[in-house]
């Protein structure tokens, strides 16, 4: 049973990876340089995030075992600074 009432937000996920860092048999290395070069995650308020090691780890876990994307959780992200070029 549905509840009319109750406002559900999908959650944030963390984009797939794409191109070089979706090639499983690719470095590590290279996967993680391009996935946090060219793969973009960004929040409901249009905060680009970048993810924290751990969290590299995980979204790449996630990726290669089940074909999915991670969640992000609190504490699992930094703000990307769009000042710093």
């Amino acid at each position: 049973m549905s509840d009319e009432n109750t406002n559900y937000v999908e959650p944030i996920t963390w984009s797939l990876p794409e191109g070089v860092a979706a090639d499983k048999e690719a470095e590590n290395g290279r996967r993680y340089y391009h996935y946090l070069t060219a793969c973009k995650t960004t929040t409901r308020n249009g905060i680009d995030i970048k993810p924290t090691a751990e969290t590299l780890e995980m979204i790449f876990t996630s990726y290669d075992l089940f074909d999915c994307s991670l969640i992000v959780s609190e504490g699992s992200y930094q703000m990307v600074d769009p000042f710093d070029v």
